[in-house]
């Protein structure tokens, strides 16, 4: 019987302590006119550093009063987007250059497809704080607004790693429970020898 319990603690402790996290969530906010935006957004790195470049993998949320259904490829809508971005770690803002990010939305709106840029870029590899807004029907561009006037990216909370605090605790839960079990058979064989 203590064989196959603790084969099955062990088995979890290791499980536990070797399942990482595959990807960073970050809380995302735009404002300005025709540009209201919120929402999350992944990246498959597990660490972030001021001034790091990274690729969006998901985003959703709503943007201008409609749904975020998904991220589009880089080149989706226009050629030269990119989907990646800059992290601003002091100032909390995701920095995008004049390629950008796109993405589709759904809802009662007059286009299907967004792209979020910096208008501020002077080269496709400088990122700067976004500024600009295309807003697309299908892939035909419909528009530009300059409009965006704060674009934060805050990493979302993360629970703390329960798994690894659970490591520590394991041989000592063990250790009583082992002894609750042993005392309790004492007391039950001592009734039945009285």
């Amino acid at each position: 019987m203590k064989k196959p319990f603790f084969c099955l603690i062990f088995g979890w402790l290791i499980l536990s302590c070797c399942a990482k996290a595959s990807a960073l969530t970050f809380n995302w906010t735009t404002s300005g006119f025709r540009a209201n935006g919120s929402g999350t957004f992944e990246i498959a790195e597990t660490a972030v550093s001021h001034g790091g470049l990274y690729q969006l993998t998901s985003i959703s949320g709503t943007f201008d009063g409609n749904a975020i259904t998904g991220l589009l490829p880089p080149g989706t809508l226009w050629w030269a987007t990119n989907n990646a971005f800059e992290y601003d770690a002091v100032n909390g803002n995701w920095l995008l250059n004049n390629s950008g990010v796109v993405f589709s939305v759904s809802g009662s709106g007059a286009y299907d497809g967004v792209d979020l840029w910096s208008a501020a870029s002077i080269s496709a590899s400088d990122y700067q704080i976004l500024g600009a807004v295309d807003y697309y029907s299908g892939v035909t561009y419909s528009g530009q607004s300059l409009g965006i006037t704060s674009a934060t990216a805050t990493l979302a909370a993360v629970p703390a790693p329960l798994p690894l605090l659970g490591l520590g605790a394991a041989p000592a839960f063990s250790r009583k429970l082992k002894q609750r079990i042993a005392l309790r058979r004492t007391r039950q064989e001592v009734g039945l020898a009285g």
